[in-house]
């Protein structure tokens, strides 16, 4: 996964493994009991691809049919700056973790835990991920 710090940018999912990866999903994002983010599933994520997903942002501070509630419908950056605003302190980053779900061709389920540290002051955004592990079923 990588993601470039600015508004509307998409978080981009890369397969580096050696075959297609079906069902992809993002765990939906949720910030204190004010912000979520959710993501639709990717049906397959051929080897060597990448395909950006963007999510659907819901925030209780923004009213959905207002300019500034359209405005962060598919924002990224709103939801890390709701993790700061909600978590940070001291001018520090704040570390937001995403999981990610797929399946091979066999069905057999995988999960990789990315963490992304985001410096609001800097407006940088670091990815790092483990690699993948398969879930019990």
């Amino acid at each position: 996964m990588e993601w470039q710090c600015g508004k509307g940018n998409p978080l981009m999912l890369r397969n580096l493994r050696g075959s297609t990866a079906y069902h992809l999903q993002l765990k939906e994002v949720v910030i204190g009991d004010r912000c979520t983010a959710k993501f639709d599933e990717l049906s397959h994520l051929a080897e060597g691809a990448s395909s950006g997903v963007l999510p659907v942002v819901s925030d209780i501070s923004k009213k959905p049919d207002t300019d500034e509630g359209k405005a962060i419908r598919s924002d990224f950056t709103h939801v890390l700056e709701a993790a700061y605003e909600t978590w940070g302190r001291n001018f520090d980053p704040v570390r937001l973790q995403l999981l990610l779900s797929y399946e091979d061709k066999s069905k057999r389920k995988y999960a990789t835990c990315c963490n992304i540290v985001f410096d609001r002051f800097k407006t940088t955004a670091t990815v790092t991920c483990e690699p993948p592990k398969p879930v019990a079923q």
